[in-house]
C-alpha cells in the first residue's frame, strides 16, 4: 500500500514529537495539487523547524536549526542558486528550478552539497551534531 501525505505527516509529526519538544504544528494543509506540513520545536536551546510539501511531482523539505536567530544548519532540496553554481557550475542555467539537496551552515555563509534528507535522518543528525544542554 502506498503511504499518502497524510500518512507520512502523522509519521513525521510522531518521529518530532519523539525526539523533540514543544512541538507545534504551525500548518497542516492537504490540496488536490500538494500536501504542506510545517512545524515548529525546540531542541534544548535550540529551535528547529520542520517543512515537508508534497506535489504530484516532488517532494521538498527544509529542515532548520537556529540559535536565537542564528541558522546553525539548515538542511533542504531547493532550487538555491549557489547549491546550482556548485554542482553544475557553467551548466547551471540548464539546470534552473531543479531541486538540489544541500545544507546551509554558519548562518548560511558556507554551502555544501548532500544526498536526500529524510526527517528521520534529519532528527538523527541533530542529535549526533548539535548538543542539546543548555
Amino acid at each position: 500500500m502506498d503511504a499518502t501525505p497524510a500518512s507520512d505527516f502523522a509519521r513525521i509529526i510522531a518521529l518530532a514529537r519523539a525526539h523533540l519538544e514543544q512541538v507545534q504544528v504551525a500548518e497542516k494543509d492537504y490540496s488536490p495539487k500538494r500536501a504542506i506540513l510545517r512545524l515548529t520545536a525546540h531542541y534544548g536551546r535550540y529551535r528547529v523547524f520542520i517543512t515537508e510539501i508534497v506535489s504530484r511531482t516532488q517532494g521538498q523539505y527544509r529542515y532548520y536549526v537556529l540559535d536565537g536567530d542564528v541558522v546553525v544548519a539548515g538542511f533542504d532540496n531547493a532550487a538555491d542558486a549557489r547549491a546550482l553554481r556548485l554542482k553544475y557550475g557553467r551548466q547551471r542555467k540548464k539546470h534552473v528550478g531543479e531541486l538540489i539537496p544541500h545544507l546551509h551552515l554558519k548562518n548560511k555563509t558556507q554551502l555544501e552539497l548532500t544526498e536526500e534528507m529524510t526527517c528521520a535522518a534529519f532528527l538523527a543528525w541533530l542529535q549526533a551534531n548539535v548538543p542539546a544542554g543548555v
